[in-house]
């Protein structure tokens, strides 16, 4: 027989930037989730999502011990969705479940979680933290695509991106704020007032109005922060002025936000228009902060894209390996 667990327990680890609520909890950003930690039984949670038109329904994944065991589309109308069952009761078993795709395309309301098995208290979080902002390319579009494949949401999936893989290698809590499209000072569309990034980054939940419940800074400190943004301001052909002023405006709202943690900027990994306004921005800031670095990213190959020229997963996977030596030394981790 299946037991309701309250949307506030204190057992139900919640990950990501959400907020917890007693009658539903929104998935929002790529990456948030539960985490759930039991012995024997089953698990699972009740779940409706908005309906986002063409491009498909938000997917989530099921992690079992670290395994992925399935991904699938959430429904408008609210369904219970198994996560695991038959579990041994000899051992300890960790039941995880991430929303993989981007809140431009829909969040995923948890409704409920039930489960037959004891539930235990759950586990110590990894003592380091990271924050990743970024466009698509952080987001994981189109990491299960061809090239030439239009994209779904179903092609999109947060833990194959270099971030969801950093934050493991670095044994690291993760939160990650990105949206396909989205700049600095323009967005892929060119406009200087909608699709940027800044406006969005203080708020629990995404609103591409940049409105809503403020998210408390104290409750993720994190000890990086790490920006990927600028390409789709290069997309866009941005005046080299207004990319200037608005990286410059960012860095400096991140480091009042956050002063102790290292802020670095990455770009490249699409395309190298601008490469120099960018660098010479983000070093012109960090010549005075001194917390402030630039690392460059390779653009990724014709075999590492994905939809529209995207990385894929084998390019995301690149470009972490190419990462994690510099984070190591600027980190000290």
């Amino acid at each position: 027989m299946f037991n309701a667990l309250a949307l506030t327990d204190t057992r139900l680890q919640y990950d990501g930037r959400v907020r917890r609520a007693e009658d539903s909890v929104r998935l929002d950003w790529s990456g948030c989730g539960i985490t759930l930690r039991v012995q024997g039984g089953a698990v699972r949670v009740r779940l409706h999502a908005e309906e986002t038109g063409g491009q498909g329904s938000p997917c989530c994944k099921v992690l079992v011990d670290g395994a992925p065991t399935v991904t699938f589309a959430v429904t408008a109308a609210s369904q219970w969705y198994m996560l695991a069952q038959d579990l041994p009761r000899d051992r300890v078993t960790t039941v995880r479940l991430i929303k993989v795709s981007e809140p431009q395309f829909g969040a995923a309301w948890l409704d409920g979680v039930q489960t037959t098995a004891e539930v235990l208290p759950a586990a110590p979080q990894p003592a380091r933290k990271m924050l990743f902002i970024g466009d698509s390319i952080t987001c994981g579009y189109g990491v299960y695509s061809a090239i030439e494949d239009p994209f779904s949401t179903d092609t999109e999936d947060i833990t194959a991106t270099y971030a969801w893989l950093l934050a493991d290698r670095f044994d690291a809590q993760r939160h990650i704020l990105s949206a396909s499209g989205y700049g600095v000072a323009t967005s892929n569309g060119g406009s200087t007032t909608d699709g940027l990034m800044p406006p969005v980054i203080p708020f629990v939940q995404f609103n591409a109005n940049g409105e809503g419940e403020q998210w408390d800074t104290a409750a993720f400190t994190p000890d990086v922060v790490v920006v990927n943004l600028a390409t789709n301001d290069a997309a866009a052909q941005s005046p080299a002025d207004r990319l200037q002023n608005g990286i410059a405006a960012m860095l400096m709202d991140l480091r009042k936000t956050y002063p102790a943690a290292p802020i670095v900027w990455l770009y490249g990994a699409m395309v190298l228009w601008m490469e120099d306004t960018v660098r010479d921005t983000v070093t012109a800031f960090a010549a005075t902060d001194g917390n402030t670095h630039y690392l460059p990213i390779v653009p990724v190959t014709r075999e590492e894209m994905g939809s529209v020229g995207h990385p894929n997963a084998k390019g995301q996977r690149r470009i972490a390996d190419d990462l994690e030596a510099p984070l190591s030394e600027i980190l000290n981790w």
